[in-house]
């Protein structure tokens, strides 16, 4: 069994790291759903932030200068089913990568450890990381379902379909799929 510490080593350190991050946000922002918690951010950032994050916490060089996952994601409204669907994609991701089977099964295990710091049960969970930065939640697209999402597929080499982010900057998606502008209290 391979412990927190040694999933970097496993797993195949940074250059594999940075291969399933690039596969993981591949998807996360092209999703219909999922895509919108990114609007305000630079992909190529955000996949280095989750090597460095994820080298730090995985026994590997310790690069990470962000926040913790609770306050980086406190104003997020990150529930269990998107925890899941995000997770499901990782996974995806890792085997996408060829990462070994008992070092995927380890770092989905690591990567479950933070449900607790990001899971929020209601939107009233949430609260303002800054004062020009509102609570980001976002609505299930109608018609949305796991067992048809393409971003829950391993690519076999024929191009996955895309769905670009359909969210400008500071919107998030409300009921019945019209855009909603939440950015708190002033």
């Amino acid at each position: 069994m391979i412990n927190n510490r040694d999933v970097y080593a496993a797993v195949g350190g940074r250059p594999v790291l940075e291969r399933v991050h690039k596969l993981l946000y591949d998807r996360l922002f092209s999703h219909p759903w999922l895509g919108a918690f990114f609007a305000e951010v630079e992909q190529d950032f955000i996949e280095s932030q989750q090597t460095d994050f994820m080298s730090s916490v995985s026994g590997g060089p310790k690069s990470y200068v962000g926040q913790p996952p609770l306050p980086s994601h406190v104003h997020m409204f990150l529930n269990e089913e998107i925890f899941e669907l995000r997770h499901k994609m990782l996974d995806v991701s890792i085997r996408e990568a060829g990462v070994p089977e008992e070092a995927r099964e380890a770092w989905l295990k690591l990567d479950r450890s933070f449900v607790a710091a990001v899971v929020k049960k209601s939107v009233g969970d949430c609260k303002q990381r800054y004062s020009f930065e509102g609570i980001v939640a976002v609505a299930k697209p109608a018609g949305y379902s796991q067992a048809t999402d393409p971003a829950l597929v391993e690519d076999t080499g024929i191009k996955r379909p895309t769905f670009g982010n359909p969210i400008s900057p500071l919107h998030a998606v409300g009921e019945g799929g019209a855009p909603k502008i939440d950015r708190g209290a002033a």
